[in-house]
């Protein structure tokens, strides 16, 4: 049995998790900006309805978690195309574009935070909080174990 068994038994499973996760809360966010974008302006006249806009910090977690999840859903496509030649110069590579797709995330995590102490929002961006908050755990578990498997390698 090869030394780094363990890890690559444990990336795929959070791979597949991560990618599920990134994919539905793309579609809620992009839904919300969509949202976002039909209340700004309908013909000259600024709308605003508060229950389907969220709080002052709603724009920012929107664009935030939209960039974050096109990051880490290129990163999870990198690392699966990279996943079967699991060598130490692939690695390097799935983990600098997984660092990167952490950061951005853990930024969307940061201001989903503050969206949450602030208050005043909707199901559906109460219900992108918690998937943010909780790819954020799953998204830290798969750099820990890629990290731990690039040492071993």
């Amino acid at each position: 049995m090869p030394r780094n068994y363990l890890d690559r038994s444990l990336a795929a499973p959070l791979l597949l998790l991560n990618f599920t996760f990134y994919v539905i809360v793309l579609g809620i966010a992009g839904w919300s900006l969509d949202i976002m974008i039909g209340q700004v302006v309908i013909g000259q006249v600024a709308v605003r309805t508060p229950d389907l806009y969220g709080n002052a910090a709603t724009p920012m977690f929107v664009i935030f978690t939209l960039i974050a999840c096109v990051v880490g859903i290129g990163s999870i496509l990198i690392s699966s195309h990279l996943a079967n030649g699991w060598g130490a110069e692939h690695a390097s590579t799935v983990i600098s574009i997984a660092t990167l797709a952490w950061s951005l995330l853990v930024l969307a995590f940061g201001v989903a935070c503050k969206e949450i102490s602030i208050g005043h929002t909707n199901a559906t961006l109460k219900f992108m909080e918690i998937f943010v908050i909780t790819l954020a755990v799953t998204h830290s578990l798969y750099l820990i174990v890629v990290w731990k498997g690039h040492e071993r390698v």
